[in-house]
């Protein structure tokens, strides 16, 4: 799922931030898969433009009923697996996105671009369609229509299942909300580009004026000759950068330049008993040809080191 840029542009390698599907306990490489979720969701909303757009060309979008509905995904909660679905990650995992666009003459339809902060479920779909086309619900269905907001006030919880395992996920949204502020700490303004780890200066955020060689420094970049040759035409793109580190601490920050400019800040982190580093640099960094790559550690004074 992390394989593409918020263009449509295919990707390919690096790293992710969990071991056998677990979380990492460290922030910074979460923040990263993060960051390439993001990116692929930034797709995804263009490509349902897209299809909206040919909806619309079609002359079928004023008489419509549209719904954009997601599944559950996977959590980034450290510790537990990603795709677990447990007490700790319901709060990341439960809630998904559901988008209704009425027939432009369906009076019952809310104001267009409201937001319905009413409960709403999945099994809500099927009687909602069945209210709009005028058919009531003629059978017995698990969820409301989505227009019948009394009822739906009423509910107090919804529940999922895990093997077996009865989980309860309250209307009570504090806690939900309380697990967004992670997201929001690297992404305020949801720009995939704007992540960056703890204790990142002005200084920093520039190229570095000088390089030294620093013997106890060590980067081994994968896949070092997906840069040798690069056409900016051809997917994949290499844009994923990542490496083994020596040397230096957790937390470092590092530099990734591209033909000599800084292009992406980031910085080193354990992935189990590796010390391990790894960005996503801009497309428009690399050039047609062959592209020098170089990670260097960054300081808040002095030369930069690899």
């Amino acid at each position: 799922p992390w394989h593409y840029l918020d263009d449509g542009t295919r990707i390919s390698g690096g790293e992710k931030g969990y071991i056998d599907g677990v979380v990492l306990d460290d922030p910074w490489p979460v923040a990263l898969g993060l960051q390439r979720h993001l990116l692929v969701s930034h797709y995804v909303d263009t490509e349902i433009g897209r299809i909206l757009d040919d909806i619309e060309e079609a002359g079928w979008y004023h008489d419509a009923l549209i719904v954009v509905v997601s599944d559950h995904g996977a959590s980034f909660e450290s510790g537990h697996h990603r795709r677990e679905v447990v007490a700790e990650t319901l709060d990341s995992v439960a809630p998904v996105p559901m988008v209704v666009k009425y027939p432009a003459d369906f009076e019952e339809a809310p104001e267009p671009g409201s937001i319905d902060d009413v409960r709403a479920e999945s099994v809500d779909l099927v009687p909602t369609v069945l209210d709009v086309i005028g058919l009531g619900v003629p059978y017995r269905t698990d969820g409301l229509s989505l227009l019948d907001t009394e009822r739906r006030s009423g509910r107090v919880e919804s529940v999922m299942f895990n093997e077996g395992e009865r989980l309860r996920y309250p209307v009570d949204l504090a806690p939900t909300l309380a697990t967004a502020t992670f997201f929001d700490r690297w992404f305020p303004d949801r720009d995939p580009w704007q992540a960056e780890p703890p204790g990142i200066s002005d200084r920093m955020r520039v190229t570095p004026g000088q390089i030294i060689d620093d013997a106890d420094v060590r980067f081994e970049m994968e896949e070092p000759a997906r840069f040798n040759d690069v056409d900016p035409d051809a997917e994949p793109l290499p844009v994923v950068v990542y490496a083994a580190v020596g040397g230096v601490a957790p937390g470092t920050p590092v530099g990734v330049l591209v033909n000599g400019d800084l292009v992406a800040v980031t910085a080193t982190y354990m992935k189990g008993k590796a010390m391990r580093t790894g960005a996503v640099i801009p497309p428009t960094s690399l050039k047609r040809g062959r592209n020098e790559v170089r990670l260097v550690v960054l300081t808040e004074s002095g030369p930069a080191r690899e």
